[in-house]
C-alpha cells in the first residue's frame, strides 16, 4: 500500500486512531502509531497498525543505522496541535532500502 494511501486512511479513520493512540500513551508512555506498508495489501481498506513507544523506535531506527535523536522532539511537535503521530516504513521492493515517514494526523489534515 502506497504511503499516501496510508495517510488518507489516517486522517479520514481520524477519531478512531487517535482514540487507540490516546489509549496506548496513557498506559505505554510516549509514542507513535507505526504503519508497515508493505504488510497493507493495496486492495483494502484495512489498515493495521502497532504502538511503538519512544524506545522502541529509537531502537529500530538503530539498526537502520539513522540518527534517532529527533524521535522525541518531533513526537512532541507532532501532538502540540491536538493530533497523532504516525510513522510509516516502507521499503517498496525487496533489497531495498527501507524509507521512513513521519507525520502528524490531526483532524483538519495530515502534516
Amino acid at each position: 500500500m502506497k504511503v499516501k494511501k496510508i495517510l488518507q486512511v489516517a486522517q479520514t479513520g481520524y477519531r478512531e486512531f487517535l482514540d487507540i493512540w490516546r489509549l496506548h500513551r496513557k498506559d505505554h508512555g510516549p509514542g507513535a502509531l507505526v504503519f508497515m506498508s508493505d504488510e497493507i495489501a493495496d486492495d483494502g481498506d484495512e489498515v493495521a497498525c502497532e504502538y511503538w513507544t519512544l524506545g522502541d523506535l529509537r531502537r529500530y531506527l538503530r539498526t537502520m543505522n539513522e540518527c534517532d535523536e529527533v524521535v522525541y522532539k518531533w513526537l512532541i511537535d507532532a501532538t502540540r496541535e491536538g493530533g497523532y503521530p504516525v510513522v510509516i516504513f516502507s521499503s517498496g521492493k525487496p533489497d531495498v532500502i527501507e524509507s521512513i515517514h513521519f507525520a502528524s494526523i490531526t483532524n483538519a489534515r495530515v502534516s
